[in-house]
């Protein structure tokens, strides 16, 4: 036997080599080559006859037919030793040839060697694969039963390879036969002494042996072992399947985020409308620049151009807003605030270059989600984070249970792990596309300087509707992190478009730029109404959501009541007022002016002098908010409710240092005459709006009857 074939460990092996060439586990058998490279050219008494390629066991039965009959053992040591002394291989591959020039054994295969069958061998397809162990039965022999000693299984199995042990059969039954495991350490040896000695008979006891490969028990073992402990599977099982979404579908996840933040691919009904509204207005434009330059269409021309002044003269302010916040953005990341409605369209249609890459994320519909799973999803689909597999979700949970103690914690925990990796990846490709246009002139530079000096590569990323669900601040904090990262390394341009500028202050170690934007034409009609409806909203309300606010709603209605009789009101006066004399006023006014509501015109000197609206437009809404009686009714009562508390307060202090004053032997007359005047004074205030308060009571009562009176009015036929 000539084991000449590589050794088939498994049915995956047999298959693939089936497949690559039908007839491969024989070519390299042929007789040309057994006779060419294995056979010795002197001995010419030898003369091959048949071949019998065993593919599993990498071997090759070749029958020869000797001339001198006499001494056939040993011309067979004759073929040994020429084997053994040529090395004769299995191929004459490139590698062997570079071996062979390079004189260096990098790569090693071991040489062909010849066996001489002395069993009948059984040629089997089945799948029994090649092992190191061998399963040596005895069969038949002298009386009584006996069995082949170690000794002479050492010597006869030691010629094919090294063993590493012989574990006779202690305490054999009536039921099985007797047998020996003999472990090679190697698996060629096993294969050629299993192809060589299978029924082979011994002269001795006259048994004959019959030899099949044993089992490999330690990978069964430790594989049985995991299984049983579900402590260890669960674990196991989650982490190969987390290594296999590293390796296969992350790439996938990250070509998906890349695609959406170059809007490459969005099939949903929303995009594609957006894509036939792009393509309809790109036509339409062409369209129009090819009629200006005709003569006759000239009047389209002027048209046009009317139309692009009118449109400057609207926004002179916004525009120049807008050209600073590109500026800005590519130093920090910019926090617009300002009216709910109209900023993404500016920003579209002002700040975002043609061919731009930008990924804009509504936080207002991932804070809104009903529970985390539903959140997780609907980042991942604002991202691009594509495929999710939110099922592998809840295994995760249940592992993280198993080992925490605790669903809530476990649920917790595996949520914000998921949303990390979300915001961790698109932050890895955000970075990937800022620096796809980094070329040879490159070169020399590294990332961080070529994303720090060419900040047009960057892309944008705009969160919208940024602090909409004040409660839930965890995923604020964590979509303001992710960004202020961005921005800081220089990865991408970050914009924050939010209704309330105060919600960085909650994050010292960040920088910010702010900038308050309105996008209202000076002459629209629906502009004051839509402004009322913003001012109530962002500075009066107070609907329990905006209770954090360094303000008051009543200090904010102050200034609406105020602004809409007076163009500016003097900053000292107002720091008079009780309402922020008490309630640390100045720092509610600065809150105020940075929100947007005011501004505040300083002297030369940098002092504060005058108090006006914050925008044009807001005088208008607050003239249009003052004259809702019914609001202005119910404002004023909570003012004069607010002012009575105070004074009631102040009263409250005096009468205490009175009766301080009254326990001393002798009482200063006149430190107790201005006590009784001050308490006089604040009674007669607290009179005074107890009055109007209640008058502005009734009023709302009268109106609430009327408003009931005009509901219930096809009653009163009846």
């Amino acid at each position: 036997m000539l084991d000449l074939l590589p050794i088939i460990h498994t049915r995956v092996q047999e298959y693939s080599r089936a497949l690559r060439n039908k007839d491969h586990a024989c070519h390299i058998a042929t007789d040309n080559f057994i006779r060419t490279r294995c056979i010795p050219t002197h001995i010419s008494a030898i003369k091959m006859e048949q071949v019998y390629p065993q593919g599993k066991d990498g071997g090759v039965f070749a029958r020869f037919t000797f001339e001198n009959a006499e001494s056939p053992d040993e011309d067979i040591l004759k073929v040994r030793k020429y084997l053994k002394e040529n090395k004769v291989r299995r191929d004459d591959t490139f590698l062997r040839r570079l071996q062979i020039m390079l004189d260096f054994p990098f790569w090693k295969r071991h040489s062909i060697k010849g066996f001489k069958v002395l069993g009948t061998p059984w040629l089997d397809d089945m799948d029994r694969f090649p092992s190191r162990k061998l399963r040596v039965e005895f069969i038949g022999g002298n009386e009584p039963p006996s069995i082949v000693q170690q000794e002479d299984l050492y010597q006869l199995f030691r010629l094919y390879g090294k063993i590493a042990d012989i574990i006779p059969h202690a305490t054999p039954a009536d039921d099985l036969p007797r047998h020996a495991m003999i472990r090679f350490r190697n698996v060629r040896g096993a294969t050629t002494a299993k192809n060589c000695l299978d029924g082979y008979v011994h002269q001795e006891t006259g048994i004959k042996l019959r030899i099949l490969y044993g089992r490999g028990k330690n990978t069964r073992r430790i594989l049985d072992w995991i299984v049983s402990n579900p402590k260890l599977a669960f674990p196991l099982i989650i982490a190969i399947l987390g290594f296999f979404a590293v390796w296969v579908f992350d790439p996938v996840r990250g070509w998906s985020i890349r695609q959406r933040i170059k809007g490459g691919y969005d099939f949903s009904w929303r995009a594609t409308r957006k894509r036939i509204k792009d393509g309809y207005d790109s036509s339409w434009r062409a369209t129009r620049e090819f009629l200006n330059r005709v003569p006759s269409c000239a009047l389209n021309s002027e048209d046009s151009a009317e139309e692009m002044m009118n449109l400057n003269e609207e926004h002179p302010e916004t525009i120049k807003e807008l050209e600073k916040l590109k500026l800005w953005m590519k130093e920090a990341a910019v926090v617009v605030h300002g009216p709910r409605r109209g900023k993404m369209d500016l920003l579209r249609a002002r700040v975002l270059d043609d061919g731009q890459y930008f990924l804009v994320i509504d936080c207002k519909v991932i804070a809104e989600a009903p529970n985390d799973g539903d959140m997780i999803e609907e980042a991942a689909s604002q991202i691009g984070y594509r495929p999710l597999f939110s099922q592998f979700n809840y295994l995760s949970e249940l592992a993280l249970r198993a080992v925490m103690g605790s669903d809530n914690a476990a649920k917790k925990s595996s949520s914000q792990a998921k949303l990390d990796k979300i915001l961790v990846m698109m932050m890895e490709n955000m970075k990937r596309l800022a620096l796809q246009k980094k070329g040879r002139e490159h070169k020399g530079k590294s990332d961080e300087d070529f994303l720090h000096e060419v900040s047009d590569t960057r892309p944008v990323l705009i969160l919208e509707n940024f602090r909409h669900k004040e409660e839930d601040s965890a995923i604020y904090e964590k979509l303001a992190e992710c960004a202020t990262q961005l921005a800081t390394d220089h990865h991408a341009n970050v914009i924050f478009l939010t209704n309330d500028s105060n919600f960085f202050k909650s994050l010292p170690d960040r920088l910010f730029r702010t900038m308050l934007l309105d996008n209202s034409p000076r002459h629209s009609e629906t502009v004051p109404q839509e402004l009322a409806r913003d001012v109530l909203g962002l500075y009066v309300r107070d609907d329990g959501v905006r209770k954090q606010r360094p303000w008051t709603s009543e200090q904010a209605w102050y200034f609406v009541d105020q602004l809409s009789k007076n163009r500016k009101l003097d900053y000292n006066i107002v720091l008079l007022h009780p309402l922020f004399r008490c309630h640390d006023g100045e720092k509610a006014i600065q809150h105020l002016q940075q929100a947007g509501m005011i501004s505040i015109e300083p002297y030369e000197n940098g002092r504060p002098a005058n108090i006006k609206p914050g925008r044009p437009h807001h005088a208008e809404a607050f003239k249009m908010l003052t004259e809702d009686t019914t609001l202005k009714a119910r404002m004023e009562m909570r003012i004069y409710k607010v002012r009575i508390a105070l004074e009631a307060e102040k009263i409250e202090k005096l009468e205490q240092e009175l009766a301080i004053l009254a326990k001393l032997k002798k009482q200063p007359e006149g430190r107790v005459k201005y006590l009784l005047d001050e308490i006089e004074e604040s009674q007669h205030k607290i009179d005074d709006w107890g009055k109007k308060a209640d008058w502005q009571r009734r009023f709302l009562m009268n109106e609430e009857e009327k408003e009931e009176a005009r509901r219930n009015w096809w009653r009163f036929g009846t």
